[in-house]
């Protein structure tokens, strides 16, 4: 039991927004057993029904994850460790997921949450992942009480009606293009980012928004948003790959260059370089 209700705010928002809009969100900790604890225990009350925790290994077969999640039906789940999962795991997954004819898996699942890294997940699952949170519970956090359960689905279902009444205007709408542009033209990136991320982007920021009492949308939201959301979408170009490198460029310098960045400096780059409205 977590002593008064309280947990890490950040949990306890990334585990309100998967609620919210039942998808997949990935909460990425160095302290996994007591994240593991927390993301549980918040996700049960939210929810007022049991969670499944499901422990991912790189002996996880997709038979067994299967049969897991067939016994969590009617339940939260928490998946630990996905980035341990082969590939192929994770392709059989992410098909149980999107797959529009019903699944053999059954599943009838109201809330996923990962926890755990993401670099080895498939660009495909990472695509399905609405956001990432990044916690340390080695220092102090700002701490949340968790709600009542009664009541708590109504109040989903009134903040998914409020979601639509958050105005965005044209400028921060283009705002978010030019974001996107920027992402798909960069030379780091492999490949560049789907229409439906930019549609993503723009539900986070509602939900900041809504979860800020703010009727609007701000360029400050969309920043917010963008760090959290888009390091998991976007996949960094191999060194070999650099256009340089036609013209004579140095193939050692260019991995250098390339070994300096990660996709949340990317990210942070492309924010400093695109200017938001005034």
């Amino acid at each position: 039991m977590l002593e008064d209700n309280l947990v890490p705010e950040d949990i306890a928002i990334a585990c309100l927004l998967a609620a919210l809009h039942k998808r997949l969100v990935l909460i990425v900790c160095k302290q996994l057993n007591v994240a593991e604890a927390q993301i549980t225990a918040t996700l049960e009350r939210l929810l007022n029904r049991r969670c499944t925790l499901i422990h991912a290994s790189a002996e996880t077969t997709w038979p067994r994850l299967a049969m897991d999640l067939k016994h969590a039906s009617g339940t939260s789940v928490l998946i630990k460790n996905p980035d341990t999962l082969t590939t192929t795991v994770q392709t059989h997954f992410v098909d149980s997921l999107v797959r529009p004819d019903p699944s053999p898996v059954s599943l009838d699942i109201t809330t996923v949450v990962l926890l755990g890294s993401y670099d080895k997940l498939i660009r495909p699952l990472r695509q399905l992942v609405l956001f990432r949170e990044e916690i340390d519970l080695s220092i102090e956090n700002s701490m949340l009480a968790l709600p009542s359960k009664i009541g708590f689905q109504d109040q989903l279902v009134t903040m998914r009606a409020k979601l639509p009444g958050v105005a965005i205007i044209p400028e921060i709408a283009r705002y978010i293009q030019d974001i996107m542009v920027f992402i798909r033209t960069n030379r780091l990136v492999k490949s560049g980012v789907s229409p439906r991320v930019s549609k993503d982007l723009e539900l986070l920021a509602r939900s900041i928004c809504l979860l800020r009492d703010l009727k609007f949308i701000t360029p400050s939201i969309i920043s917010l948003a963008a760090r959290k959301m888009l390091p998991i979408k976007v996949e960094l170009e191999d060194p070999s790959k650099e256009p340089s490198l036609q013209w004579g460029g140095d193939f050692e310098v260019a991995k250098i260059w390339f070994s300096n960045w990660n996709t949340e400096l990317l990210i942070e780059s492309i924010l400093e370089t695109v200017p938001p409205p005034l």
